[in-house]
């Protein structure tokens, strides 16, 4: 597998994501007005949620089962109201329903997807903005927003983990996360973390093909020092497959594996 083929299906994902974006903003400015007084109908139902006092409490799941199959509309609905304050740029109301959201329905990985990309790309944006830009929030400063926002993400990701044991996905959030934050945070990329994140992804039941080719191009391109571990991996795999074409498959992952450092 080269280069451009990897960079070719990223950036078919990126562009399937940007649509969905669009419908989504569609989407929630159509269902405003719905969304508001639904929402008034859940405050009115159950009263006030709010996810730490979901959490705390010492009956948490018996107070979620006496929601029923109500739990996922409420979660729904608590959704569209985290985008109503996302479009209003309102951090703390938009990460206190997100949260809500994944309390009541923790398998959603739509909402996982989204809560991570708000609190790891949108909000340290918004906040430096707020504070007059860049141009104007020093350099350290800017650092520890972003820091925070990091890490708020990892930690998402991580309980995240534990909810959904074997979630490939989760995984690989986490190593796009680490590979987009960790320059702003430590000015270099953290290669060796995402590559990592990768392998575990692919080591997940059902992992997409393009974990272990992501996994492949990081350790050829910037983590040398697990080429061989790397490629025992993928012989290992290749040879417990039947298939034909993933067989192929791992052949070019293995090409993309010889590749020179940095070619």
């Amino acid at each position: 597998m080269n280069g451009s083929g990897i960079i070719e299906a990223f950036w078919l994902r990126g562009r399937n994501f940007a649509v969905a974006l669009v419908l989504l903003v569609v989407a929630g400015t159509l269902s405003a007005p719905w969304g508001n007084s639904a929402w008034r109908a859940v405050q009115e139902r159950v009263g006030v949620l709010n996810p730490k006092r979901l959490a705390n409490s010492a009956g948490t799941g018996v107070a979620l089962g006496t929601l029923g199959g109500f739990r996922t509309v409420l979660a729904d609905i608590a959704w569209l109201r985290a985008f109503h304050f996302w479009a209003r740029r309102d951090i703390a109301a938009c990460e206190s329903l997100c949260d809500l959201a994944m309390t009541l329905d923790p398998e959603n990985m739509f909402f996982l997807e989204n809560a991570v990309s708000y609190v790891a790309y949108d909000f340290p944006a918004w906040i430096i903005q707020k504070r007059g830009g860049a141009k104007r929030v020093s350099e350290a400063v800017q650092k520890e927003i972003q820091r925070r926002a990091m890490r708020d993400a990892l930690k998402m990701l991580d309980r995240a983990a534990e909810e959904m044991p074997g979630k490939s996905r989760i995984y690989i959030l986490k190593a796009q996360v680490i590979l987009i934050k960790s320059e702003f945070v430590y000015g270099k990329i953290d290669f060796q973390s995402a590559a990592r994140l990768y392998r575990k992804a692919s080591e997940c039941p059902g992992a997409p093909l393009y974990s272990y080719a992501a996994y492949a191009n990081l350790v050829a391109r910037h983590v040398p020092e697990d080429l061989d571990s790397a490629e025992k991996y993928i012989r290992k795999l290749r040879a417990e497959t039947q298939d034909p074409k993933r067989r192929s498959f791992f052949d070019e992952v293995l090409q993309e594996l010889k590749k020179p450092s940095g070619a």
